[in-house]
């Protein structure tokens, strides 16, 4: 457990799960969002050799693996007394049995993994950029090579216009092309080729209609080109890639003369790269080449911070919510109101529940606090109650008969910018439980969720149904509702026009309250008022 934390700075120890290599850093950060790097450790897992890639399952041994590179990584990390950020990407996300991993890595190292998407991989690549080359007033494009997938986006001025991921890897197109292989073939690097032309096909219209000022790439196979350029253009090994300049005509020198080499060992001899890096090198390379010509890239810059350094910032602002510098909140709430324009989610009664859940909310969370879990850093149950009141009718976009099973389906299963894959399972439970029901361990789409996590739903669930109860009729009140705590009862006034009388919404709130008094152990009285 992490001991409590300074007001002016967190430390924050990161790690990234990826397809070919697991990732710690660990890090001072303050409210302003400034980092100081306290150490980092680095071990190469190559997971995509453990994938089963007709049964989609990672193996005993790859899990094993894995479970003891976090362990190693936990006893480093533990002496700086942190609190943990524990993210995998492709390779994990991918399997089948993920859920058997996670549980298998907390049962043996204490560290709760979350998954993210290809698309909040991109994003938390992109502020890892933004933050460390100081991009945040500049359009650019980031591209982050890894292991399983790439991930594309363009940020103009702190706001993503646009982001994808495309299932190329390094790892896993070495292995699809090359792996078991003691010669490699011309033909089997322009099988290579078109395999990712073809699937970077889309990218490119897409890119064609945004303008961007720089390109920046913060993976591996991009400082190990940064790393080939120095010691062959400039004759002197490269310390720090952060910021080296890649002209397109070097790139497309490097790719050729590391195609030219082929093997690995040739590679790693000539080029002066380690054995696991000279492996996937020739993959990693051609993507970077082919994205420079399909987007007509003029110059790359390389970033030494990519992905763990905004799972730092992130994390930061999950802990402290105003920190300044980091714009994660904005894009949060940007994609929980793009998603339910999508599903025709009708706004002026989102509007209305949201605002008097919220008012509840911070006039009820001192008697039911948010208990610390420094394992699993979550956003503030305020933000998961806000994103669930916003989207709980998006359901009624596919049928209104059971639509808050369609609302928990649709919110669990979208790509939302900024929330993990556990956050989104909390606000599309929440949708879930403001009707009918309450959520247990017996539940199906539930088990995932710990004693803690279940608690936070139904708490939230029971406030969510007395702001919808509210507004069961879809009318207005005169004025803003009144949340009064005396002693041992919570009172909450309504005012109504004095020529009708609220009789539905009146009876259905009392009955939706009861659920809130039994969480609460207080009475909750209505009070109504011209």
């Amino acid at each position: 457990m992490a001991n409590k934390q300074s007001s002016d700075h967190i430390t924050i120890a990161a790690i990234d799960i990826g397809t070919n290599s697991a990732h710690l850093v660990i890090a001072d950060v303050d409210s302003h969002g400034h980092i100081k790097i306290l150490d980092t450790h680095k071990t190469v897992i190559k997971l995509g050799a453990y994938i089963d890639p007709h049964k989609k399952i990672l193996s005993k041994e790859g899990i094993a693996v894995t479970v003891e590179a976090l362990r190693h990584m936990r006893e480093i990390a533990i002496g700086y007394k942190p609190i943990f950020r524990t993210a995998c990407t492709y390779a994990i996300r991918s399997v089948e049995n993920h859920e058997e991993i996670f549980d298998t890595i907390y049962k043996e190292t204490h560290l709760r993994v979350s998954p993210i998407d290809g698309l909040e991989e991109a994003r938390l690549a992109i502020l890892g950029i933004q933050f460390g080359l100081s991009l945040e007033n500049e359009t650019f494009l980031g591209v982050d090579i890894g292991g399983g997938s790439t991930e594309v986006a363009v940020c103009q001025k702190s706001k993503l216009s646009y982001v994808t991921s495309i299932q190329l890897g390094a790892v896993m197109l070495s292995q699809a092309f090359f792996d078991g292989k003691q010669i490699i073939r011309k033909k089997d690097i322009t099988d290579l080729e078109n395999r990712i032309t073809l699937n970077m096909g889309p990218i490119k219209k897409e890119l064609e209609k945004l303008k961007f000022e720089q390109a920046i790439c913060c993976s591996g196979a991009a400082k190990a080109l940064a790393a080939i350029h120095s010691l062959i253009f400039k004759g002197e090994e490269l310390n720090d890639p952060h910021g080296y300049k890649l002209k397109a005509n070097d790139v497309y020198s490097i790719n050729k003369l590391i195609q030219d080499l082929r093997n690995p060992p040739q590679i790693q001899k000539k080029l002066k790269l380690d054995k696991n890096r000279s492996e996937i090198i020739l993959a990693g390379s051609a993507i970077f080449t082919r994205l420079t010509q399909l987007l007509r890239i003029k110059e790359w810059t390389v970033s030494s911070f990519g992905l763990r350094e905004g799972l730092l910032l992130d994390t930061l602002t999950r802990l402290k919510p105003h920190a300044s510098r980091v714009p994660v909140k904005d894009i949060r709430w940007t994609s929980i109101l793009k998603l339910g324009e999508r599903f025709s989610v009708d706004t002026p009664q989102a509007k209305r529940v949201l605002h008097l859940a919220l008012q509840i909310f911070d006039a009820i969370a001192p008697f039911h606090p948010e208990k610390e879990d420094p394992e699993n850093v979550l956003l503030p149950n305020r933000e998961i109650l806000r994103a669930a009141a916003w989207l709980h009718e998006c359901g009624k976009f596919i049928s209104f008969p059971r639509y808050h099973h369609h609302s928990t389906y649709l919110i669990a299963n979208s790509q939302l910018m900024g929330f993990s894959q556990k956050e989104r399972l909390l606000i599309a439970l929440v949708a879930r439980y403001q009707r009918k029901g309450q959520a247990s361990p017996r539940s199906a789409e539930c088990q995932d969720l710990n004693e803690r996590e279940l608690d936070t739903v139904n708490f939230l669930a029971s406030i969510l149904r007395i702001a919808c109860a509210a507004y069961r009729t879809r009318h207005g009140f005169n004025k803003d509702a009144v949340v009064l705590v005396r002693g041992r009862s919570i009172t909450i006034q309504f005012f109504f026009p004095s020529h009708s009388t609220p009789e539905i919404e009146i009876t259905k709130m009392t009955q939706e309250k009861t659920w809130l008094e039994e969480i609460l152990g207080k009475k909750i009285n209505l009070e109504f008022e011209t």
